[in-house]
């Protein structure tokens, strides 16, 4: 039972859980019912050991004999709230001696050269190892040293205690019978039949002994071994016939166990990974981790699925001094749910495909003097890969493409010089052909800035941001209509652009202005576009701009025992940029930039370079903040408006056609309140003032405290253009979101989270669980109900999936059941921590 972290020290996760999807029509098979049995079967078993008291697990000794653990363990300063802090083993100071041997005794017999027997009290230093006893026999020939009665042995990092141990000088190994001991790095404590340490080798041989990371008088965990073999050099351990008792109840057997003493990697079998699914069945991953040298490794990630077959998966990682990379393979020869006669068949449980694979590869690589290069690929068999095999249900894939992107770079102070090519698979089923993104094979982009000062306060800033890409598609022919075709959809296009800018800069304490004037130039040269249509474009738009701004500062005097000081900040922004006609230009990446507040003070209302929006406007925005003690702020709050000189007129495709009333932006507004550290307010609200409606509002609140109380509370509205229905769903997002994690004692706590959709009166996700932790072990038990992916935007055939997810985790050895439940909460929840009691 080893760990594989990554190269960085992550644990690798054991994960179980039962996940079901409603409404089926179809009966369980039996091989579905016997998985479910038996994964009842463990469930049960865990849950029947966790109630049980912890004296059950303890190992039987005289309750009046301290053990090595007992007697070095410090206990915690503290347990008040939810920060249970466990204790440390502090070693005792003990005398060493570099020129021999020295044996302290208070009485002492024998014969010259026979043995000598020492009674009433015994001390033995020898270099770093302090020995004592109450009595104990001594041969000068054998150079062996007997001790019995309350024997302890001390080395560095190392103590133990029994009743009778022996000491051999020549070999410079000791052996103690009846024997606890502890370590004190590792934090590993212990009782064996007999425990042998080797001092040149660093060996701690443990025969029919235990041992566990549990504080003392808490065996919630052990494990068992004929013989157990701790490697303090290699900091490894091994153990024979090895069994994993939780609360005396053995849960695990293995007749031979590698693990590490401390947290580095080191060779062996990780924690099986176990799970149920409806479309699998069970589901066992046995993965073995190869620790090939310091900086690269590989793991071996052998898998079953009951219904579906045996994959074999492997990872492999390289950390160099200037460049990294992961590459993770999978393959499942034959999927046995594959029908091909049922393939294109509407709600049919077979894949796509018979042979399933995925590859995901990633490198990064750090070059001399300013270059950097970068590359990723992920692609799989089919889009029903990730459903079928990513994650066990827990946490659900939401990515319509896979991206391939390889990115060349090069910084310095005043450049920036790219080359990149990227491509993408198409997973998602709802999203067509003619919708995916285009390829860019390559893009190469160069920008430059640069910065003079001219006088006291103001300074000259000027550079240019250029850009040549070619964009491209390889769609099947035969799945395009003939209509498609003649419309474009097989387009390339070769787009450059050029954008310099020279802008002023002066400010001071009390004020700032900065003045732009800038160009887009752009040109585009087409093949195979639509017919009738020019085969190139270019324009040329000029844009100014004026950035002013005030800054008031007043003191606000004493408030809630802080210095309160508040600032007023007025600010114009004028814009103009001269008008093209756009509507026929190709759309390669340009899209609509969602209004925000910050889009107030932005010089273009669209992503990308093929739309340059015209603009003849001014926003007028007034901003004010509370600042306490160091300059902390408090409250924020901002509220602002574009006022149109001109109506916008350049769109998507066709030209806007807006009234010449329409005047203003929506009044955009948002408020921001920390206290105290613990508390956080964020609220944000567009109104229309043209037809008094809020167009978009928002409202996040968020308790945290430093005992791991949190309390998240949002809502979000947002009135989406287009028609109001889609697949029979209301478009408009109206949401509310309520989230909690509430500890009841130290050791015990409450999670849960609501995901309502207003709009749609439907649940897209509920979470409710319980969480205990302490020194020792730790437990997650999470319900969960939740809308998938794929059918958030189809009204009446969304599934309602269900889940029961456990996560156990023994402290020292890392998650056994269920490690993943961390991502789905810290995905579903804002501010979710792990409860680590052993800080």
């Amino acid at each position: 039972m080893t760990r594989r972290p990554n190269l960085s020290r992550e644990y690798y996760p054991l994960t179980f859980q039962h996940r079901r999807s409603e409404p089926t029509n179809s009966a369980c098979s039996a091989t579905e019912l016997n998985s479910y049995k038996l994964m009842a079967v463990v469930l049960a078993g865990i849950f029947l050991v966790l109630p049980l008291s912890a004296s059950y697990g303890q190992n039987s000794r005289p309750t009046q004999v301290l053990s090595a653990a007992e007697i070095d363990y410090a206990p915690p300063k503290t347990k008040s709230g939810n920060n249970l802090c466990c204790g440390t083993y502090i070693p005792r100071p003990q005398p060493t001696e570099t020129l021999g041997t020295v044996v302290n005794g208070s009485s002492l017999e024998g014969n010259i050269g026979g043995d000598f027997t020492i009674e009433d009290g015994i001390e033995v230093i020898h270099l770093d190892t302090w020995l004592n006893a109450r009595r104990g026999t001594y041969d000068p020939d054998e150079q062996t040293l007997t001790l019995e009665d309350s024997v302890e042995i001390r080395r560095q990092g190392l103590y133990m205690r029994g009743e009778r141990a022996l000491f051999n000088r020549k070999t410079n190994s000791s052996s103690l019978s009846t024997a606890s001991y502890v370590l004190h790095d590792s934090e590993l404590r212990g009782e064996a039949s007999v425990v042998t340490y080797t001092d040149h080798d660093g060996i701690i041989t443990i025969n029919n002994g235990l041992f566990t990371r549990c504080e003392p008088g808490t065996n919630s965990w052990q494990i068992i071994g004929s013989e157990i073999v701790l490697n303090q050099r290699s900091k490894q351990g091994v153990a024979k016939n090895m069994r994993l008792e939780i609360e005396g109840v053995p849960v695990f057997y293995f007749p031979h166990l590698s693990f590490p003493l401390t947290s580095e990697r080191m060779s062996g079998f990780l924690i099986p990974v176990l799970g149920n699914t409806q479309r699998g069945g069970f589901d066992v991953e046995v993965p073995y981790y190869l620790n090939l040298s310091p900086n690269y490794d590989l793991t071996l990630k052998p898998r079953l699925q009951s219904k579906r077959g045996v994959s074999l998966g492997a990872e492999a990682r390289y950390l160099g001094k200037r460049h990294e990379q992961i590459l993770d393979l999978n393959f499942l020869p034959q999927d046995k749910l594959f029908n091909p006669a049922l393939v294109n068949t509407p709600g049919n449980d077979s894949p796509p495909l018979s042979s399933r694979w995925m590859i995901d590869y990633e490198m990064g690589a750090r070059l001399d003097k300013g270059w950097s290069l970068n590359a990723n690929f992920t692609g799989v068999s089919d889009n029903e890969y990730f459903q079928d095999f990513g994650s066990q249900g827990l946490v659900s894939t939401t990515n319509s493409f896979l991206r391939r992107q390889t990115t060349l770079r090069y910084r310095s102070r005043n450049l920036d010089f790219k080359a990149l090519a990227q491509g993408f698979q198409l997973i998602d089923p709802s999203v067509s052909a003619v919708s995916q993104p285009y390829l860019r094979l390559p893009s190469l982009s160069l920008d430059g800035e640069w910065t003079q000062e001219l006088t006291s306060g103001w300074y000259l800033d000027y550079g240019f941001d250029s850009e040549w890409t070619h964009f491209s598609r390889s769609l099947d022919d035969n799945l395009l209509s003939p209509e498609l075709i003649q419309r474009g959809a097989q387009m390339s296009a070769q787009r450059s652009t050029f954008s310099p800018y020279v802008q002023l800069n002066w400010e001071n304490s009390y004020a700032y202005l900065r003045p732009r004037l800038g160009l887009a130039a752009g040109n585009w040269q087409l093949q195979d576009q639509a017919i009738g249509t020019p085969d190139s474009f270019s324009r040329s738009i000029m844009s100014s701009s004026v950035d002013a701004g005030l800054i008031f500062e007043r003191e606000m005097g004493d408030l809630f025992d802080q210095d309160l000081t508040q600032t007023l900040e007025p600010r114009l922004y004028y814009l103009y940029n001269s008008y093209e006609d756009q509507s026929q230009f190709p759309l390669l990446d340009s899209s609509y930039l969602t209004f925000s507040y910050s889009q107030l003070f932005r010089p273009n209302r669209f992503s990308g370079e093929d739309r340059i929006g015209d603009a003849n406007q001014l926003t007028l925005a007034l901003s004010s903040s509370i600042y306490g003690a160091k300059g902390r702020e408090l409250v924020s709050m901002s509220l602002g408006q574009i006022h149109y000189f001109d109506p916008p007129k350049v769109g998507l495709r066709d030209e806007l056609q807006i009234e010449s009333s329409t005047r203003e932006s929506a009044l955009a507004g948002q408020l921001n309140v920390y206290l105290n550290g613990n508390w956080r307010l964020n609220n944000y609200l567009e109104w229309d003032t043209n037809n008094s409606a809020v167009n978009v509002a928002s409202f996040q609140f968020q308790y945290q405290s430093a005992i791991n109380q949190l309390v998240n509370f949002g809502y979000r509205y947002r009135e989406l253009p287009g028609p109001d229905l889609l697949n029979g769903l209301n478009r408009r997002i109206d949401q509310i979101d309520l989230a909690a994690i509430w500890p009841l004692s130290p050791t015990l706590g409450l999670i849960a989270r609501f995901n309502q959709d207003l709009a749609n009166q439907r649940s897209l996700e509920s979470i409710a669980g319980v969480e205990y932790s302490n020194c020792c072990w730790k437990v997650r038990l999470l319900a969960r109900e939740w809308i998938d992916n794929n059918s958030l935007f189809l009204f009446g055939t969304q599934e309602t999936n269900r889940g029961l997810f456990l996560q156990f985790e023994l402290k020292g050895l890392g998650s056994v059941i269920g490690g993943s439940v961390e991502g789905l909460l810290d995905n579903g929840i804002r501010g979710f921590r792990t409860n680590d009691f052993s800080q």
